[in-house]
């Protein structure tokens, strides 16, 4: 991915950061990281101010969608089946078989 950003962009270099270490980078390096995303305006939240990775979590269940996907009459169909949070019982029995059977 990386390799594939460079050639796109014509970029020299690729520069990897960890968190924390970004004053550590070269002048040169800090300063063209500093225009994309600057050091100075960086906050960094307390567990307890980010709030609970429970709520989180449920808040990307709702974000989910179920589809079908089916090539049963020699055209590829897909259909929505469900948005929102998904259960188990949301799957129909028949159409597990056929992702087994695909996979």
């Amino acid at each position: 991915m990386a390799t594939k950003l460079k050639d796109e962009h014509k970029a020299s270099s690729i520069v990897f950061v960890d968190d924390g270490w970004e004053n550590s980078l070269p002048a040169c390096e800090r300063k063209v990281f500093n225009e994309h995303l600057n050091l100075s305006n960086r906050t960094v939240k307390s567990a307890e101010e980010a709030g609970s990775d429970d709520a989180q979590e449920e808040a990307n269940r709702a974000e989910l969608t179920l589809y079908q996907c089916s090539d049963e009459n020699g055209t590829y169909k897909v259909t929505e089946i469900k948005s929102g949070p998904l259960e188990q019982g949301d799957l129909k029995p028949e159409v597990r078989l056929k992702v087994l059977v695909y996979t």
